[in-house]
C-alpha cells in the first residue's frame, strides 16, 4: 500500500514538475541598449575583423577610424577620406542589435546590416549577422583606437 502511494505522490510530483519548468524566454533588458548607446559614442573606434563568408575581408577598413555620435550620426575618417553614415542600438525580438547604414559607398556598405551584438564593453564591440538568404554569417569586430 505504501508503494502504491509513493509511486502515486512522487509520479504526480514529477508530472507536475515538468509542467512548471519549462524554460521561460528572458524578458528584454533595456539597460543593455543604454550600455550600447553609452558605450560607442566614447572615443574611436578601429575595425580589427570583418569576415564574411568565411573570408577575412579586414584589410578593406585599414586606417579607418569610427566615431558614433550620440544623435546617431556615424563619421568614418582616413586621411583624405571623409564618410558619414548613421547607427541605431535597439533591442529586436529580445536580442540587442546595432543597425549601421553608409548608404551606398564602397566599400562601407557592406557594413550596412543590423548586426546582434554579441559581445560590448569599453574596448570591445562584437557583432555578427546571419544572412536569411544564403545562411552565411558575417562577423565584425571594432576595438578601441589609440
Amino acid at each position: 500500500m505504501k508503494n502504491i502511494f509513493y509511486t502515486t505522490f512522487f509520479g504526480t510530483l514529477l508530472l507536475f514538475t515538468n509542467i512548471t519548468c519549462e524554460k521561460e524566454k528572458n524578458p528584454p533588458n533595456p539597460n543593455l541598449v543604454y550600455i550600447l548607446n553609452t558605450t560607442v559614442v566614447n572615443g574611436k573606434w578601429k575595425i580589427i575583423q570583418f569576415n564574411e563568408n568565411n573570408i577575412d575581408e579586414t584589410k578593406r577598413y585599414l586606417g579607418y577610424r569610427f566615431t558614433f555620435n550620440s544623435g546617431g550620426t556615424l563619421l568614418c575618417n582616413k586621411i583624405g577620406c571623409n564618410i558619414v553614415g548613421s547607427w541605431l542600438g535597439k533591442n529586436e525580438n529580445n536580442e540587442l542589435e546595432l543597425t549601421l547604414n553608409f548608404g551606398t559607398t564602397t566599400p562601407h556598405q557592406e557594413l550596412n546590416k543590423d548586426w546582434y551584438v554579441k559581445q560590448i564593453n569599453s574596448t570591445l564591440l562584437k557583432l555578427e549577422d546571419m544572412s536569411i538568404t544564403n545562411g552565411k554569417t558575417t562577423y565584425l569586430t571594432f576595438t578601441k583606437a589609440s
